[in-house]
């Protein structure tokens, strides 16, 4: 799985919890929106990623709470839309393009 560039899971139904996709390090674009996942973003979430990899992740519109990890503030050139979930907190200032 390490080969994997896209991962494309939208609109699927999908139940649980959010998986680490720490094993995906060649992973760009990461869509797993309109899905009923819940819980938290692991702390590993993109544990196996480069800080200065180019990632597109789209969880909006899941029923993910808690706070957003601080580690997703290590990627220089990262867009995450968290939109239409239910995250605590403020998210605080990151180098990142976040979407709400």
């Amino acid at each position: 799985m390490s080969r994997m560039v896209q991962l494309l899971l939208d609109k699927n139904s999908f139940t649980g919890s959010l998986p680490s996709l720490d094993f995906a390090t060649n992973l760009s674009f990461l869509d797993v929106s309109y899905n009923q996942l819940t819980g938290t973003i692991p702390e590993s979430f993109l544990g196996g990623k480069e800080d200065d990899d180019l990632l597109y992740v789209d969880l909006s519109h899941n029923a993910l709470d808690g706070t957003v990890p601080s580690d997703l503030g290590r990627f220089r050139n990262i867009e995450i839309d968290l939109g239409s979930n239910h995250f605590d907190g403020e998210c605080e200032s990151q180098p990142f393009n976040v979407f709400v």
